[in-house]
């Protein structure tokens, strides 16, 4: 499980040796923590750096809708996802996972107009909403979804985020340089600290940063397309 807020900040002040490893931050120790790690990230993001986080979602299913806006103030009122990794809706006890399908799928597939357990799903993105749209009514009570999201730190959600891997680690380090003077933490080792925050820094920049790539639904494209498209003679000429 990546590391959450409460991790980050906790890992802080043990290398600040503000806290023994076996000890648990004081409240105003984790809300201080929060707050600069918060301003941590906006600063990286005026930098460029993109930070997200992975999040885990239950969402309220009915049985009269099988579409869903999906983004602040829709349906499932949350931030919107970058990418979905899995979903599984739940009918009491019961998990079943739920796929997505692409475009061209989806377009194969009939809609069943009919209340059943849910096998498909089609994430349609969009403004201001993103569409979820299942192939029948669902009956199943929930769906939980892990998704990634552009990290908002004056969401609730940012408490519940998971950081991915390397992220966590370069959000500790720099926490801890923010924090050092707070805790008295000796000048002689700033400098030690200051260089091992930028290291881990450089390495989340370095192979984390993907160039921006375009990607487009093969229903756009064609089965033959191979990934071109002429808009004066179609899918896969030139």
């Amino acid at each position: 499980m990546p590391g959450t807020v409460a991790d980050i900040v906790r890992d802080a002040l043990i290398t600040l040796r503000a806290i023994g490893r076996s000890e648990t931050p004081s409240t105003s120790q984790m809300q201080r923590g929060r707050e600069r790690l918060a301003a941590l990230i906006e600063i990286w993001s005026l930098k460029g750096v993109f930070v997200r986080g992975r999040a885990v979602e239950t969402f309220t299913l009915t049985e009269t809708k099988n579409t869903y806006t999906w983004g602040v103030g829709g349906d499932w009122d949350s931030a919107k996802p970058i990418d979905i990794f899995t979903s599984f809706s739940t009918l009491g006890s019961d998990n079943r996972q739920v796929q997505e399908l692409g475009a061209e799928a989806w377009s194969r597939i009939p809609t069943r107009q009919v209340v059943a357990r849910p096998n498909f799903y089609w994430h349609e993105p969009g403004m201001p909403y993103d569409i979820m749209r299942f192939d029948c009514f669902p009956s199943d009570e929930t769906i939980t979804i892990v998704s990634s999201k552009a990290l908002d730190t004056s969401q609730g959600l940012f408490d519940e985020t998971g950081f991915f891997p390397g992220y966590d680690l370069a959000l500790m380090w720099g926490l801890a340089v923010e924090l050092a003077p707070e805790y008295g933490y000796p000048n002689g080792e700033m400098r030690v600290l200051g260089q091992t925050a930028k290291n881990h820094y450089r390495t989340l920049t370095a192979h984390n940063t993907r160039p921006g790539v375009l990607h487009v639904d093969p229903a756009i494209t064609g089965a033959r397309g191979r990934g071109r498209y002429d808009v004066r003679s179609g899918p896969g000429r030139r």
